[in-house]
């Protein structure tokens, strides 16, 4: 199955943005973290570590079950279906996990994100770009669909959100497909 094999791969490499964002931003650890597509937890693990009191883990592969460890609230359901509480979290994860969601669906979940989001929380995710290999070729290894997201797109996501950092990356990776990763940093004025 592609999710044992890609959990084997990444192991536990921290998203390696993760830290300097948590010095950057300096998020209140006093408030949640909603980690979305938490997979094996290691960046909610990471936060867990670093002192936040609260730990949200939303995906939606059961088998993620056997990594819930104490301190994570593990919630196993599509983000579509997760209630986010207003005002509850200083800061929301998505990386590697936003591109799986069409663009309707990003369009109903990013205002529940920045509802979620106490003043000044930060939101840290990725989406692909439209020269993404896995994109053209409807080729992730998993065999599931994946979505770009294009200029248009990103500037009706970010309604209400303060652009606070981009980086976009275009490259091949091993197997010589185009990766086309943007990175972004929000937060919730």
């Amino acid at each position: 199955m592609f999710q044992g094999s890609y959990f084997r791969q990444v192991g536990n490499k921290l998203n390696p943005g993760l830290p300097d964002l948590l010095k950057d931003f300096s998020p209140d650890k006093e408030a949640a973290v909603l980690d979305i597509g938490a997979g094996n937890l290691r960046d909610a693990q990471y936060c867990l570590q670093y002192g936040f009191k609260k730990i949200v883990a939303v995906d939606n592969e059961p088998q993620c079950l056997q990594f819930a460890k104490p301190g994570i609230t593990y919630c196993i359901q599509p983000i579509q279906q997760y209630s986010i509480p207003a005002d509850q979290y200083s800061m929301v994860l998505g990386c590697n996990a936003l591109f799986f969601l069409s663009p309707e669906d990003l369009m109903a979940l990013f205002p529940r994100i920045f509802q979620g989001l106490k003043k000044n929380g930060i939101f840290f995710f990725n989406l692909l770009g439209e020269e993404d290999g896995w994109v053209k070729f409807n080729a992730h290894p998993s065999g599931t669909r994946v979505y770009s997201s294009n200029q248009e797109l990103i500037g009706r996501l970010f309604s209400g959100f303060r652009m606070e950092f981009q980086t976009e990356d275009l490259g091949y990776d091993e197997n010589g497909f185009c990766r086309h990763v943007i990175s972004f940093v929000l937060s919730k004025p």
